[in-house]
């Protein structure tokens, strides 16, 4: 051992592994590759590493000072071990740390950490905080614990100035149904800042505001950040009648064939099937429109021995390479994803397709109704379950 607790060697491995243990469950909770048991997993050694942290603190040995608050999960570590050991001062250092959107999200989760009790002080001075990511993680934090800040507050968070708390608020109006704020949805959903407007058009979409159906289709037709989300929401919101012309217009104004297939899958007819497959025999498309003919039909390619076994050759290597290097839609988990068998895929499609009927619409297996979107939420993948409460609360909360 080292001079109180832990030695040298190990100081130095907990100070990258810790905080490098947040940022990979971070990645899962939005790839399909992890269920929830393998969130469980990394939220426990996430916890282990934590752990580590705390033990030294309280052996007045703190690795905080060995922490790189610009790495990512290194707030995360910093502010969950200060609330743990009851440090304002080295909570004060980690909420310093707060410069961007991530780090607010690890400002968050360490909050989230804890009950709405225990925290509840802090939250205060937080949510007033000078620097907006930090008023941001709070407002998502009161969201996470089911609080909704007084109108006095949420006028005062209105009135800041800062599009990135605008847009959190939007967030939480529309995730909460706050319908006494339709006024200042409204008014946002032409907004100058994208981020402003895109969540405006959210909280519209959650309070069943007709405009903003409307709106949420310029985000559907054009490249733009919120193209994916907005893709998850449109066939929610609009009228059955409708889905086939939306699906034509976003094929042909977006040049991604990432995108044309995630938006097949988003619909979730069947019918798109035999193009999936099809456009699966070309290599460099085959790993997302296998992920598309998953989301629709529920098949775990890798689960149910269905990827391909044969090694990739370097020429083929190079080819999946560089179209993964000129879409910019590719997701960070594409690697990952198991390159199908599509004959395989063909042969299940071909035994299965009477358990799917024309017209309705799919989601991992099952059609899209409250009870199905409540177990796929707990069953699914990360991908699944995310789309799946967001279709819940569009829906059915």
């Amino acid at each position: 051992m080292g001079n109180k607790y832990f030695s040298d060697i190990i100081k130095q491995q907990l100070k990258h592994d810790a905080p490098y243990a947040w940022f990979l469950l971070h990645q899962a909770k939005q790839s399909p590759l992890f269920r929830k048991k393998d969130i469980q997993r990394l939220e426990e050694r996430l916890e282990a590493y934590v752990a580590c942290f705390i033990l030294s603190q309280k052996a007045d040995d703190s690795l905080l000072p060995k922490l790189n608050l610009s790495d990512w999960g290194a707030v995360y570590v910093a502010a969950t071990v200060a609330l743990s050991c009851e440090d304002d001062e080295a909570f004060a250092l980690a909420v310093e740390g707060v410069k961007n959107q991530q780090q607010a999200e690890e400002l968050r989760d360490a909050l989230c950490k804890k009950s709405y009790s225990e925290i509840v002080d802090k939250l205060q001075y937080l949510i007033v905080h000078e620097n907006p990511w930090v008023r941001v993680a709070a407002i998502e934090t009161l969201k996470s614990q089911n609080v909704v800040p007084d109108a006095l507050l949420m006028n005062k968070l209105f009135e800041s100035e800062s599009s990135e708390v605008e847009a959190a608020l939007l967030q939480l109006i529309g995730d909460e149904k706050l319908k006494a704020y339709q006024k200042e949805v409204l008014e946002r959903m032409e907004h100058t800042d994208e981020n402003v407007r895109f969540y405006a058009v959210y909280a519209g979409c959650m309070l069943k505001i007709s405009e903003a159906y409307r709106a949420l289709q310029h985000f559907c037709f054009m490249p733009n950040a919120y193209l994916k989300k907005a893709l998850s929401m449109l066939y929610h919101v609009v009228k059955e009648e409708h889905i086939g012309d939306l699906l034509h217009e976003v094929s042909t104004r977006i040049p991604s064939s990432r995108i044309k297939a995630y938006n097949l899958a988003m619909a979730g007819l069947p019918e798109a099937i035999p193009l999936l497959l099809r456009q699966m025999y070309r290599l460099e498309d085959a790993k997302y429109c296998a992920e598309a003919f998953s989301l629709i039909t529920g098949v775990d390619i890798e689960e149910e021995d269905m990827s391909r076994q044969m090694p990739l050759s370097e020429e083929e290597e190079a080819i999946i390479i560089q179209s993964q290097k000129e879409d910019e839609w590719t997701a960070f988990y594409e690697d990952d994803l198991p390159l199908p068998d599509v004959k395989r895929l063909e042969e299940w499609w071909q035994k299965h397709q009477k358990d799917f009927m024309s017209g309705i619409r799919y989601l991992s297996g099952k059609p899209i109704n409250e009870a199905n979107l409540r177990y796929i939420f707990e069953q699914g993948n990360s991908l699944e379950s995310e789309l799946a409460i967001l279709v819940l609360r569009l829906k059915y909360e």
